[in-house]
Protein backbone atom coordinates (compact mmCIF):
# COMPACT_ATOMS: atom_id res chain seq x y z
CA UNK A 1 0.00 0.00 0.00
CA UNK A 2 1.55 3.32 -1.21
CA UNK A 3 1.31 6.54 0.83
CA UNK A 4 -1.37 8.08 -1.79
CA UNK A 5 -4.03 4.75 -0.52
CA UNK A 6 -6.35 6.13 1.56
CA UNK A 7 -9.86 4.74 2.70
CA UNK A 8 -13.15 6.39 1.58
CA UNK A 9 -14.87 7.46 4.61
CA UNK A 10 -17.82 9.47 2.00
CA UNK A 11 -21.09 9.11 3.39
CA UNK A 12 -19.75 7.31 6.55
CA UNK A 13 -18.73 8.46 10.21
CA UNK A 14 -15.58 7.67 12.00
CA UNK A 15 -14.71 7.62 15.29
CA UNK A 16 -11.41 8.19 16.54
CA UNK A 17 -9.79 7.84 19.61
CA UNK A 18 -6.18 10.06 20.02
CA UNK A 19 -3.69 8.82 22.88
CA UNK A 20 -2.93 11.74 24.25
CA UNK A 21 -4.68 13.24 25.86
CA UNK A 22 -7.28 10.47 25.94
CA UNK A 23 -10.39 11.21 23.89
CA UNK A 24 -12.55 10.34 21.29
CA UNK A 25 -14.43 11.86 18.49
CA UNK A 26 -17.11 11.31 16.17
CA UNK A 27 -16.59 12.89 12.68
CA UNK A 28 -18.27 12.99 9.37
CA UNK A 29 -16.80 14.37 6.01
CA UNK A 30 -13.85 12.60 6.69
CA UNK A 31 -10.83 12.77 4.90
CA UNK A 32 -6.85 12.65 4.73
CA UNK A 33 -5.30 15.95 3.77
CA UNK A 34 -2.13 17.53 3.13
CA UNK A 35 -0.97 20.41 4.74
CA UNK A 36 2.65 22.19 4.54
CA UNK A 37 3.78 18.36 3.65
CA UNK A 38 2.06 16.84 6.54
CA UNK A 39 -0.66 14.57 6.51
CA UNK A 40 -4.18 14.62 8.27
CA UNK A 41 -7.86 12.90 8.99
CA UNK A 42 -10.26 15.58 8.92
CA UNK A 43 -13.54 15.62 9.77
CA UNK A 44 -16.16 17.43 11.44
CA UNK A 45 -17.39 16.20 14.66
CA UNK A 46 -21.13 14.57 14.61
CA UNK A 47 -23.41 16.47 16.77
CA UNK A 48 -25.30 14.16 19.64
CA UNK A 49 -28.84 15.55 20.38
CA UNK A 50 -28.98 14.27 23.21
CA UNK A 51 -25.73 15.70 24.91
CA UNK A 52 -24.64 19.02 23.13
CA UNK A 53 -21.19 20.00 23.29
CA UNK A 54 -19.81 23.22 22.23
CA UNK A 55 -17.48 21.51 19.54
CA UNK A 56 -19.97 19.91 17.38
CA UNK A 57 -19.61 21.15 13.87
CA UNK A 58 -16.27 21.95 14.17
CA UNK A 59 -13.44 20.54 11.88
CA UNK A 60 -10.72 18.34 13.53
CA UNK A 61 -7.24 18.19 12.22
CA UNK A 62 -5.72 15.11 13.62
CA UNK A 63 -2.46 13.69 12.54
CA UNK A 64 -2.33 10.14 12.11
CA UNK A 65 0.09 9.14 14.44
CA UNK A 66 -2.03 10.30 17.53
CA UNK A 67 -4.55 7.62 16.35
CA UNK A 68 -5.23 4.88 18.86
CA UNK A 69 -7.68 3.44 16.73
CA UNK A 70 -10.73 4.12 14.59
CA UNK A 71 -14.36 2.83 13.79
CA UNK A 72 -16.27 3.38 10.72
CA UNK A 73 -20.05 3.23 10.76
CA UNK A 74 -22.30 3.58 7.43
CA UNK A 75 -24.12 6.74 8.31
CA UNK A 76 -25.03 9.17 11.14
CA UNK A 77 -28.28 8.01 10.87
CA UNK A 78 -26.23 4.29 11.62
CA UNK A 79 -23.97 6.16 14.33
CA UNK A 80 -26.48 8.01 15.88
CA UNK A 81 -29.33 4.70 16.27
CA UNK A 82 -26.24 2.80 17.61
CA UNK A 83 -25.43 5.60 20.36
CA UNK A 84 -28.87 5.91 21.09
CA UNK A 85 -28.94 2.23 22.09
CA UNK A 86 -25.90 2.23 24.21
CA UNK A 87 -26.59 2.88 27.68
CA UNK A 88 -24.22 2.59 30.61
CA UNK A 89 -25.50 -0.03 33.25
CA UNK A 90 -24.28 0.89 36.62
CA UNK A 91 -24.97 -1.54 39.77
CA UNK A 92 -26.19 -0.23 42.85
CA UNK A 93 -22.54 -0.65 45.71
CA UNK A 94 -23.03 -3.58 47.35
CA UNK A 95 -23.67 -3.00 51.17
CA UNK A 96 -20.77 -3.17 52.94
CA UNK A 97 -20.68 -4.52 56.46
CA UNK A 98 -19.91 -1.72 58.89
CA UNK A 99 -16.58 -1.35 60.16
CA UNK A 100 -15.50 -2.45 63.69
CA UNK A 101 -13.53 -1.00 65.79
CA UNK A 102 -10.36 -1.74 67.59
CA UNK A 103 -11.17 -4.86 69.49
CA UNK A 104 -14.16 -5.79 67.42
CA UNK A 105 -16.41 -3.21 68.42
CA UNK A 106 -19.05 -1.19 66.78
Amino acid sequence: MNDESFPDFAGKVVTVQIGTPPASFALEQVRYERHLGKLYLVGRQVANPKQPNWADGATYYIAPEQLSWFAVFNSVADYLARLASWAPTYSAPEAQPGRRGWFGRG
